[in-house]
């Protein structure tokens, strides 16, 4: 039996008997989802998103915590450079006091030593202040581009991690094949 397609060719029998039975079976069987079951989907769908929404707050929680210890070891670090360039050689040669000048001796020890001589008519610094003050700005640089260095905590660099686990996996399968 020949029947027309909807493109108008003939076509031997566009639907057969089994696929028309199977689709009015499937009809039968696609109930709407019982009240239960409905609401356990939306419970499971509402956990999920509360799993979703805490992880997410535990992620920024952490990124926040890190980002602030950032923050204090680089301000405690320049704290310390700050006192050490700004300390005076001349702690050191102080007389023998109590313990807690001992101990003042020990926190402010000079971070750089500079030699003055005399060469009428200008005076003659060694290494030159220009020199100082360079080697400190490398100091300062290196310890900000460590902060920079550490990598935050976020979503993306989780994504990221994951991506580029997938892509070392994929070079060692294929390096064994």
């Amino acid at each position: 039996a020949e029947e027309d397609d909807h493109d108008g060719t003939k076509s031997m029998g566009s639907r057969s008997a089994a696929s028309r039975a199977s689709r009015r079976a499937s009809r039968l069987t696609l109930s709407p989802p019982l009240p239960g079951e409905k609401t356990l989907k939306k419970k499971k769908r509402e956990q999920k998103e509360r799993l979703q929404e805490e992880a997410e707050n535990l992620l920024h929680h952490f990124a926040n915590r890190n980002l602030d210890a950032l923050v204090r070891v680089t301000r405690t670090t320049m704290d310390s450079i700050k006192k050490r360039v700004s300390s005076s050689s001349m702690l050191i040669y102080l007389g023998d006091a109590s313990d807690a000048d001992k101990k003042s001796k020990k926190e402010n020890i000079p971070m750089f030593r500079a030699d003055m001589a005399l060469a009428i008519p200008n005076i003659v610094m060694t290494p030159a202040l220009d020199e100082i003050q360079q080697t400190l700005n490398r100091a300062v640089q290196a310890i900000l581009n460590v902060s920079k260095g550490v990598s935050q905590w976020s979503k993306d660099r989780l994504s990221k991690v994951r991506q580029q686990e997938a892509v070392n996996l994929e070079e060692r399968r294929s390096s064994v094949t």
